[in-house]
């Protein structure tokens, strides 16, 4: 036996995050690779038990972050059916991609530098674990003579910009993932992108020291 779940529209390019709990809700480590994992699945609809099997994690273990990320609209239910007497439920994201509004990130809101803190860490421990993912299945490599497919660039580096040169360095960027990412290619691998850039604190200078 089947039920009829609400016709929902495909998930959105971009949705912004606009009040401080919802971004609490997705500076979480788990969470975020849920949403990550139902972007990287080209957004088709997942149970509760296909995302704890594609995340070798446990199935009990989830319901609690799934139940999260749909009360705040990060994810959305698009079917349900009975199963043996239980209600089974696919989940989709609400969007593909995820901003959060500037001024949740400004100094003097309260609580957000302990959610901007949990929020970058469980990005770049992500962002880690998927690189090493990669390296151990032998899809991504970082010596030179690796096929080109998959070499991975790592980089961290430092530039003296003004401002005019700063502002169209970052457009430049977003226009460049913007034209790579905009549309899906029918064929290919997943690739994934973690970009940061930011003004830094200038160095302390020491006039005493020679």
């Amino acid at each position: 036996m089947e039920e009829e779940g609400t016709a929902l529209p495909p998930p959105e390019r971009r949705l912004v995050i606009t009040d401080p709990e919802t971004l609490r809700v997705l500076a979480d480590p788990l969470r975020l690779r849920i949403i990550e994992h139902l972007v990287a699945a080209d957004a088709k609809p997942r149970t509760v038990k296909e995302i704890a099997r594609d995340l070798s994690t446990s199935q009990t273990k989830l319901y609690y972050h799934v139940n999260l990320l749909e009360e705040h609209g990060l994810i959305r239910v698009v079917e349900s059916r009975v199963v043996q007497g239980i209600i089974e439920k696919r989940y989709q994201v609400t969007a593909l991609s995820f901003d959060v509004e500037r001024r949740l990130v400004s100094p003097g809101m309260p609580g957000m530098d302990d959610a901007v803190f949990d929020l970058l860490t469980a990005m770049f421990d992500n962002t880690r674990r998927d690189i090493e993912d990669s390296i151990r299945a032998g899809l991504a490599a970082t010596h030179e003579d690796t096929e080109p497919r998959k070499r991975m660039l790592l980089l961290k580096n430092l530039a003296r910009l003004d401002e005019e040169r700063a502002v169209e360095f970052r457009d430049r960027l977003l226009e460049l993932i913007k034209e790579y990412t905009s549309e899906e290619a029918a064929e290919g691998s997943i690739f994934g992108l973690h970009l940061a850039m930011y003004p830094m604190v200038e160095p302390t200078k020491d006039d005493d020291h020679e």
